[in-house]
Parts: structure tokens; C-alpha cells; sequence
């Protein structure tokens, strides 16, 4: 890599300085060679000659800076900030005299290599390429190449430099771009240099050609937009009429635009088979691996690239059996996730889903265009899927994305190319794949491609994918048998934990005939209660799926027996005594390997089970038998150790981060299990939603988007509020109250009471603008029983008061607050005060900011009346009351108003209710990443 030189100057003046347009900065003198001399080209080349002929820089014109001009080189190795200002300034000189600018181009890409050559402003159109680059590897070869050791000069010249080639383009894209002349020669250059053989010229011109690619496939992203919006203004413009000024108009800036995009995709396919195709199995694996990470970014940003639906090429890159040129494993494992993800990319599917899992749209030709993609892969991998699979299928992070592809495929084409054969095979080994791995997205993968193979295809075909699915159902039971036996005999509990998470994958995505296994697995549970928690969790999860699926083919039944209600009946009791056993004897969370992941799968599928069987379901049918609702002490069980798995530790749960199944088993999948108990009308509200929404502010915004919501569906459906919000109110003073008296460390105590405070703000901040007229009553039954609630044993739990009621206080009128304060002060009457002064603090100051509140709004209606009553004297000093800053309008960043729900759309929860009943589980689980929990104040 090239030596970095010092850092530039903000201020920069670039190539031959000033207004000089005729100077290049980098001119040559044609010199003549003798017969034994060096040749023309080596001659330009000489590093001796270079700093003699190279003129020198003039200072920038104008009397008003000093500043020496900078080339292009000392740009890209000095500071990154002027890196946009530099370009432009030599693009606006391209413009103006491109000759020696070009020149000026040329020396940086060259330096940046590491040799000093410069070129002749007069020759550089006619200098041929080849000589150019066979001159350079000669200064290679007898070592005239700068190049640094230092790794952080090398990152930011890297950084640099492609900053410089992205700059570039997007300056020009709307004119050099797309002259034939400056990229093309450029990229004929940055080709040549990427395969020569010094490392450190691959190296530097794989860089700059595979951010060229980037680059153009950013301008070509926004000309494709450019060219939609004006397609649809054609369109409309055409239904108006057929020609005219304004069509005409259009259709230039259509013809132009799609020109340029095809340019683009002209030179995108220029520098991905004359770089990457070669450079992608380069011996140095810091290249390899830049161009394989290049592709992946290609792929998921620019669809209209066709060199990345070379599938073909891409697989013969995979199989290549050279060994002089084979790829690395890692270089393997990118290499098929890219095809996977070209492949998704090509057939219209989202690579990464969208957060609404709403599908996209699409026109009639773009779904013709996904359709002949289908049939392009199909026929690009029918070959050879079965070679993929074999070479790959002992590797976990590679099989995954092999066996998904056939998922993308036209199936029929099978048939109708006699490739019957080839898909049995591929069907097999995807079966063998299944009992060769036991991670989730192998497993995953494995399931989602044989099921496809038994809906999607037709005849034959169909017939021999489920009979392969029945197969690997009856393996797959067999083997949990005999894992299950050994686990008795006292062996390792290896096979039967991978077993039941092959069952469970299978589970989620279709009912498995498992017939007596579930009463197998359910003794076993009872007779080994010493067996690992994850082998634990997945037995239950395995029992509750059979249930779910049990129950969903009763539901669907024409005719309904009494035998299968009373099965159905003591497969829930016997899951429902192994969930309450793990509440009576909860698992161990901190400190424990696996502990917490089980906590929280007792939890969520005792929460799930529940909403299956709610009464509400069944009331007033033959099935009212199936009707459920736990009783208070196992709703009690249920919360305590739901309460456990929310306050694990920061550390705890990011160690998890990595694990299987983590998006089920966190925080968040905890707090969802809850809420839906009482959403969906499972549970007695009473109990369970105060508990919830008291923890509103305490475990990130994740949770409290999950209250949020909460709240709004209670809202919606008009459930008494106020009651709810005090109790959960009560609930976090309550937690404050223990602290204070068990622990004497004073900034806890003082966490605790600020949560208490935060919750207070962030419920009465559902009472905004018009709600607070709407929702008046429910505030003032919230302000009074508050109140009768911080009298109780008074000055005990005065600061109450100060700690949860004055936040409501503030969104009442000032009519409301003189009768509240009245009552406070009354209320005093029968204490004496003085017996515990700071215990009665808290009352003092909510007295006397509520009186502050009343002399603020009196002060506002003498203002408004000012023609009739005008106030003599001095103005009244603004008293500086802890508290009073909860009455300004803006009153408090913490508060997020929760929307009215008379303006809400209730399809979300409309959906959540109704969907099938074995989707309950996948959808009730948090689809955002993980959010660290907000800071308290202390």
C-alpha cells in the first residue's frame, strides 16, 4: 500500500493551481531514447527524471491565500474532509481543459499504486494501456513503490481513496459520467493494474474498480427512480393526450435517462468481468474477500444489475475444482450466501423482511420479469444443486442457503425438462441434511424447502416429496425414542436435545402425527425433573405445539366426538401441570447458562396456552368445555416470574445476544406474553395490567412500546383507565417504599422513586391537548383516590403525592386544582406536622406548587380581561417551587402522548386475534433488534 504523506489543509487549491487551465501540473517533455536505452515508456516512468520535469506548484491566484496547490495524491493520503471540495475543483477543471486534467487523474490513480509515472498531456490519448502498465510493473520489479506498514495510515488512505472515486462519480453524473472518455480510460487502467503481478497493484485497483461499481450502481439507483417518476408522468400525461410539447418533453427525459442507466450497467459489467471474475479467487484473501463483500452489497442495493444474474457463472466459481484457484472456506460460505440472496433478489422476494410484513407491490411486468428470472435459476440449478448440496453439505453456514434456493425455483421444469431424476436426489439429500444438523436455520431451511417440494409440485413429483416428508416424520419419531431411552439409561442428553429441536422446527410449520410420543415425552419430564434446562424447554414447547395443533383440528372439524374433546382436554391438563411446576419451582435465572431461556418459554407458553383456551373462544358452543382461565395464584406465579426475566441484568441478556432462539426468549417476549393475557380478555385486568404498565419506564424502549400499545387497546375499548393507571401507580411506589426501608443506599432509593415519577409522567402524558378534556373525569378519580391512597398512615406515603399525583394535577383546569388543594389542606387539619417534619415535605411542596398552579392561571385571566381589570402595583414574584415546571404547556420531555384510539386503525389487533392458532407464538415475538434500557435519572 502507498505511503501516506502528511496530512492536507482545509483550504485547497488542486493540480496546476490558480487559473491556469493550460497547465497540467504534470507535464512531460518527450525525450529520445538511444538504441540502448530505456524505452520511451520507461523513460515517462523514471522516478529520477520525475522531480525535475514536474513543474512546480504555483500559489493560488488573488492576493488572498498563501496556500500551496495540492495534487490529487496528497488529497486522498492528507485529510478525508476536503476530499469533496478537491473533486469538485477538478471537475469543474475536466470541464474547462480536460486534457491536463485527465493527467492530473491518471498520476493519482497511478501513485496511489505506489510508483511515481506521469504521462504527457500530448500523449495521453494516444498512450497505449499495455505499455503504461508494463512500465509500471517494471518500477515493481526493481522496487520503486512506495508502500507503508503502518495499519492506520493504511485504513485511512483506503478510506480515502475510495471516498475520492465515490465523490468523483457522483459529481460527474451529470456530465463527465457519460462522456465515453474519463471513466473508460480509467477503467481500462484500474483493469489492467488489477491483474498485474505486484500484490499491492491488485490490491489498489480492485479497491477503486469495486467502489467504481458501487458508485455507479448509487447513481443508477436514482436515475431508475427518476425513470419510474417519469414514466408515470408520461403515463398521465398520455391519457390527456397523445402528443404535444409536454409528451415530447417526456419522452426525451425518458430516452435519456434509461440511456445513461444502460451506460451504467455498460461499464458496472465492464468492471465485473474484467476485475472481479479474476480477482474474486485471488491468491491474497484481503482481495477475495473485498470482492466477495463488494457483490454482497451489489446485490442487496441495485436490481437492475444483469451481471449479477450470471447464476451460472457464479456456480461454476462455487464447484471450480482447481486447486490452485479453489476458494477459501470463508470465500465459499460468502460466495453461496450471495447467490442466495441474488437469487431472492431476482424473483421479487424482500432479502431482509419489511418491519410491517406488508407485501410489496408490483406491476404486471415486473412480476413477467420475476416470473422468467424463476425459470433462469430453475435452469441454471437443476444441474447442479445436487453437486452444490454434496460438496457443502457437512457445513453448517453454508447448507442453509443451498437447500432454501430450490424454495425460488419453477418446480415444474423439472418435469418438463425430464429432470425428474435430479430433483428426487436434491429432495434426499435435503431430507439427509435435515438429520446431519441440528441448528435452527439449517433445520429451518431444511423444512421450508421439503414442504414447498410437497405443496408446490405436481403428479409424481408431489406424490414422492410427501412420502419423503413421511419418512423423515417416522425417522424423526423413532429417534426420539431411542434418544429418549438412552437419556434413562443415564447417557448423554446430546441426541435427544438436537432430536427435539428437529421436532419443534416441524412443529411450527405443520402438525406431525406423533401418537403416543406425547405422553413419552410428558413422562419423561415427570421422571428426569433433573434434566438440562434447554432439553426441558424443548420438550414443553413440543408439547405445547401438539396441543396448539390439536386443538386447531378440533376447531376446524365438521363433526366434533366427545373422545376427542376429552383427548384434547388431557393433553392440556398434562402440559398445564408441567408449566405450573416450573412456577412453583422456577428455574434459576441469573448466573445460569440456559435458566433464563427457560423461565421465559414457561412464561410465554403458559401465556399462549391460556389465550387458546380463554373462555370467549368457546362461551355458548358444544366446545364450552375447552374454556380456561387460571386461577389468582397461578396468575400470581406467572407475574413473579415474569418479573424475574425483566430484570436480568444488561450483561445477562447481551451474553444471549448470539443464541438460538433469543428473539423468543428475551425481555421483550415476556412483557408480550403478559400484555396479550390481558388484551385479549384471558385474565381479569385488574390484576395483571397495572402489573404491566407499572413497568412502563424501566426496561427500554422496546417494553415500552409494548405498554404503549397496551394502553391503547384498553383505551380503545373503553376500560376504566384511571383505576388501572393508579394501581400500577401504587404498584412502582410500592417498590420505592421497600427500598426505602430495606435499603440504606441512597441512590437506589432514589432510582426507585425517580421510576415512580418517570411512570407518572409518562401516563399522564396520555392525557394531551383534547384528551384532557375528554379523559377529565378519569384524571380527577385518579388525582382524588391518589390522594386517599398518600393519606393512608400519613406522613407515610405522603410523597405519593409529589412522586405520582402532581403529574395528573397538571392537566387539570385551574377551577379543578383550587378544590383539590382545599381538600389537601383540609385534610391536614387532624395532624400535627411538626411531630415529623420531613415526612410531611413531600405535602408542603405539593400544596404549594398546586398553589402556584392557581395563582399562574388567575395571573392569565387578569391578562385576558386587562381592558376591564388591570392589577395595581408590583407584578407577583414567581415563586421557584420544586414542581411547578410540571404546569408549563411543554411540561415534560418524558411524557409521549399515547394516540386516541377514536383515530386509531384496530386492524393490528384484529389480526393478532384472529390469525390461526399455531401462528399465535411466531407472532407474538419482537421483530426490532434489541434496545439498551433507557438511563434513569438519579
Amino acid at each position: 500500500m502507498s505511503l501516506p504523506a502528511k496530512r492536507g489543509r482545509e483550504d485547497v487549491q488542486i493540480g496546476g493551481g490558480g487559473n491556469d487551465d493550460n497547465g497540467s501540473g504534470a507535464e512531460f517533455h518527450k525525450r529520445t531514447s538511444t538504441e540502448d536505452g530505456p524505452t520511451e515508456v520507461e523513460r515517462e516512468a523514471s522516478p529520477d527524471d520525475f522531480e525535475d520535469s514536474r513543474p512546480k506548484r504555483s500559489r493560488t491566484t488573488g492576493g488572498t491565500s498563501s496556500e500551496p496547490a495540492l495534487s490529487l495524491i496528497e488529497v486522498v493520503r492528507g485529510n478525508g474532509k476536503i476530499i469533496p471540495q478537491a473533486v469538485k475543483l477538478w471537475v469543474e477543471r475536466y470541464e474547462r481543459n480536460p486534457k491536463p486534467a485527465m493527467v492530473d487523474l491518471l498520476m493519482m490513480l497511478f501513485e496511489a499504486c505506489g510508483p511515481k509515472y506521469y504521462v504527457s498531456e500530448d500523449f495521453v490519448d494516444m498512450i497505449d494501456v499495455d505499455d503504461v502498465v508494463v512500465a509500471l510493473v517494471n518500477l515493481a520489479r526493481r522496487g520503486e513503490v512506495e508502500e507503508s506498514t503502518k495499519k492506520k495510515e493504511i485504513k485511512n488512505f483506503r478510506g480515502n481513496l475510495v471516498s475520492f472515486w465515490d465523490n468523483l462519480v457522483i459529481e460527474c453524473q451529470n456530465g463527465p459520467l457519460f462522456d465515453t472518455v474519463l471513466f473508460e480510460k480509467c477503467m481500462d487502467y484500474i483493469i489492467a493494474l488489477s491483474c498485474t503481478p505486484p500484490r499491492v497493484y491488485r490490491q489498489v485497483a480492485s479497491l477503486m474498480g469495486l467502489q467504481l461499481v458501487t458508485s455507479f450502481i448509487s447513481v443508477a439507483k436514482m436515475l431508475g427512480s427518476q425513470r419510474e417518476t417519469t414514466q408515470r408522468q408520461l403515463n398521465t400525461e398520455m391519457k390527456k393526450r397523445s402528443d404535444g410539447p409536454r409528451v415530447e418533453s417526456l419522452n426525451k427525459r425518458l430516452s435519456m435517462t434509461h440511456d445513461k442507466i444502460t451506460a451504467l450497467e455498460d461499464m458496472m459489467r465492464k468492471i465485473f468481468t474484467g476485475l472481479f471474475v479474476h480477482r474474486y479467487r485471488d491468491i491474497d484473501p484481503n482481495i477475495r474477500m473485498s470482492c466477495i463483500q463488494s457483490l454482497g452489497s451489489w446485490i442487496l442495493s441495485w436490481e437492475y444489475m444483469k451481471a449479477m444474474k450470471d447464476w451460472k457463472c457464479i456456480i461454476s466459481m462455487l464447484l471450480d475444482e482447481n486447486p490452485l484457484i479453489e476458494l477459501t472456506d470463508e470465500d465459499a460460505t460468502n460466495l453461496i450466501r450471495l447467490l442466495s440472496a441474488s437469487v431472492v433478489k431476482a424473483v421479487g422476494e424482500t432479502i431482509i423482511p419489511a418491519s410491517d410484513n406488508r407485501k410489496p407491490y408490483f406491476t404486471k411486468a415486473q412480476k413477467e420479469i420475476f416470473e422468467s428470472n424463476r425459470r433462469e435459476i430453475t435452469v441454471s440449478m437443476m444441474k447442479y444443486h445436487t453437486q452444490l448440496l454434496r460438496k457443502f453439505m457437512a457445513d453448517k453456514a453454508k447448507v442453509s442457503s443451498l437447500v432454501e434456493i430450490i424454495v425460488y425455483m419453477n418446480l415444474e421444469l423439472y418435469s418438463l425438462k425430464r429432470q425428474e431424476q435430479n430433483f428426487k436426489t436434491v429432495l434426499q439429500l435435503i431430507k439427509d441434511a435435515f438429520f446431519k444438523h441440528g441448528e435452527k436455520e439449517a433445520l429451518r431451511s431444511c423444512v421450508k424447502a421439503i414442504t414447498f417440494c410437497a405443496t408446490e409440485s405436481q403428479g409424481e413429483l408431489q406424490d414422492f416429496s410427501r412420502n419423503k416428508m413421511k419418512d423423515l416424520e417416522d425417522e424423526l419419531i423413532a429417534k426420539l425414542r431411542s434418544a429418549m431411552k438412552e437419556v434413562a439409561d443415564g447417557n448423554d442428553e446430546y441426541s435427544l436435545l438436537v432430536n427435539l429441536k428437529r421436532l419443534y422446527e416441524l412443529q411450527l410449520s405443520k402438525p406431525v402425527h406423533v401418537g403416543s410420543l406425547y405422553d413419552d415425552i410428558a413422562m419423561t419430564l415427570r421422571n428426569l425433573r433433573n434434566l438440562d434446562d434447554e432439553v426441558v424447554s424443548f420438550m414443553l414447547l413440543n408439547m405445547y405445539l401438539y396441543v396448539a395443533w390439536s386443538l386447531h383440528s378440533v376447531v376446524n372439524s365438521e363433526v366434533v366426538s366427545e373422545a376427542s374433546l376429552r383427548s384434547l382436554l388431557s393433553k392440556r391438563t398434562t402440559l398445564f401441570e408441567e408449566l405450573e411446576y416450573y412456577l412453583n419451582i422456577p428455574p434459576l435465572v441469573e448466573g445460569s447458562k440456559s435458566g433464563n431461556q427457560l423461565a421465559c418459554r414457561v412464561c410465554t407458553m403458559l401465556a399462549e396456552v391460556c389465550c387458546l383456551f380463554r373462555k370467549t373462544n368457546f362461551a355458548s358452543t358444544r366446545m364450552e368445555m375447552l374454556g380456561y382461565c387460571p386461577d389468582t395464584s397461578v396468575l400470581e406465579k406467572f407475574w413473579k416470574l415474569c418479573e424475574q426475566q425483566l430484570s436480568i441484568s444488561d450483561e445477562t441478556e447481551d451474553d444471549d445476544a448470539n443464541k438460538e432462539y433469543i428473539e423468543e426468549t428475551n425481555r421483550d417476549a415476556v412483557m408480550i406474553a403478559a400484555a396479550k393475557l390481558v388484551t385479549t380478555d384471558t385474565v381479569p385486568k385488574d390484576y395483571l395490567g397495572p402489573e404491566v404498565i407499572s413497568q412502563f419506564v424501566m426496561h427500554g424502549a422496546n417494553v415500552a412500546e409494548i405498554v404503549k400499545k397496551l394502553i391503547s387497546v384498553l383505551r380503545k375499548r373503553d376500560d376504566d383507565l384511571s383505576n388501572i393507571f393508579l394501581e400500577a401507580l401504587k404498584r412502582a411506589f410500592s417498590r420505592y417504599a421497600v427500598k426505602l426501608s430495606t435499603d440504606y443506599d441512597e441512590s437506589v432509593r432514589s432510582r426507585y422513586f425517580q421510576e415512580c415519577k418517570n411512570l407518572a409522567a409518562r401516563l399522564s402524558g396520555t392525557f394531551m391537548g383534547a384528551a384532557r378534556n375528554k379523559y377529565r373525569s378519569e384524571i380527577l378519580t385518579i388525582v382524588r383516590e391518589g390522594i386517599d391512597y398518600a393519606f393512608i398512615e400519613a406522613p407515610r406515603q405522603l410523597s405519593f403525592l409529589e412522586g405520582a399525583i402532581l403529574h395528573f394535577v397538571s392537566k387539570l383546569p385551574s377551577s379543578d386544582v383550587m378544590d383539590i388543594l382545599k381538600d389537601v389542606q383540609k385534610r391536614r387539619e387532624n395532624f400535627n406536622t411538626d411531630e415529623d417534619p420531613s415526612g410531611w415535605r413531600p405535602y408542603f411542596t405539593f400544596v404549594d406548587t398546586l398553589s402556584s398552579k392557581y395563582a399562574m392561571n388567575d395571573d392569565f385571566q387578569d391578562e385576558k380581561d386587562g381592558a376591564t381589570v388591570r392589577r395595581r402595583g408590583r407584578p407577583r414574584k414567581s415563586r421557584n417551587i420544586e414542581g411547578k415546571r410540571l404546569f408549563d404547556e411543554n411540561n415534560s420531555s418524558e411524557e409521549e402522548p399515547i394516540s386516541d384510539p377514536d383515530q386509531e386503525d384496530a386492524q393490528d389487533e384484529e389480526d393478532d386475534e384472529n390469525a390461526p392458532l399455531i401462528h399465535s407464538l411466531k407472532s407474538s415475538r419482537l421483530r426490532s433488534s434489541k434496545t439498551p434500557r433507557e438511563e434513569n435519572t438519579h
